[in-house]
């Protein structure tokens, strides 16, 4: 993962590979990579987040002129798309929490508060980033749903309980895994604290 960094980081800068679609799509598959490397060993991502930022920025750019121009079908395909990169950016920040932890472990005394204090911090940062990405225009207006009545009348209606919420479908489904996702980063969360 750092050769692959250095190697984006000497041959091009992040606005200019942000600004064709080839570019967005190479960095939004190096950040996934990044990502689960970060994650599954605890530690930092070697590109800086600054990239990130410049990629969010720059589809917050060409989203204002070209959601307009994008044709109804296709257009929440591209909302999910923008939608699923802002949604993934906070991984390198839990990545950092996670790495936190042994450190925690291995520590003692003002050194220990100030890592709790530290870990506590980030993991208020990954929540807060959560809340404010589920509240979204974008988001909210991708994951609209309708309720859907099941059918209760099977063999199992008198021996199984009804769900204890209302089942409902997404109007676009494949926002579905923005909801998902939305719901494990606050599970993992929850679980570390």
């Amino acid at each position: 993962m750092k050769g692959a960094a250095l190697i984006l980081q000497t041959r091009t800068t992040a606005t200019q590979l942000c600004s064709s679609v080839l570019g967005r799509n190479l960095l939004k598959w190096y950040n996934l990579i990044e990502d689960e490397c970060a994650l599954l060993l605890s530690s930092g991502a070697p590109l800086p987040q600054r990239w990130r930022h410049e990629d969010y920025r720059i589809r917050k750019v060409i989203a204002a002129s070209e959601y307009s121009e994008t044709s109804k079908d296709q257009l929440a395909s591209r909302i999910l798309d923008d939608v699923m990169q802002v949604t993934l950016a906070i991984e390198p920040s839990m990545a950092e929490a996670l790495a936190m932890i042994p450190r925690l472990i291995q520590s003692t005394g003002d050194e220990r508060v100030k890592t709790v204090v530290r870990l506590e911090y980030k993991l208020i940062h990954i929540l807060d980033y959560v809340e404010s990405l589920r509240t979204s225009r974008l988001v909210i207006q991708l994951l609209q749903a309708y309720r859907v009545g099941f059918p209760w009348m099977t063999r199992h209606s008198d021996c199984c309980p009804e769900l204890p919420f209302p089942p409902f479908r997404f109007v676009y489904p494949p926002a579905g895994v923005v909801s998902i996702c939305l719901l494990a980063i606050r599970l993992y969360v929850q679980v570390t604290i």
